[in-house]
């Protein structure tokens, strides 16, 4: 699982993951 710490910080490899999670900034 991935820690929220490098869902809070992206890019993160969790983002092709949890896409969701992101922050609305990414676009």
């Amino acid at each position: 699982m991935i820690p929220e710490e490098l869902l809070l910080e992206p890019p993160f490899e969790g983002a092709c993951i949890y896409p969701k999670l992101g922050p609305p900034r990414r676009r």
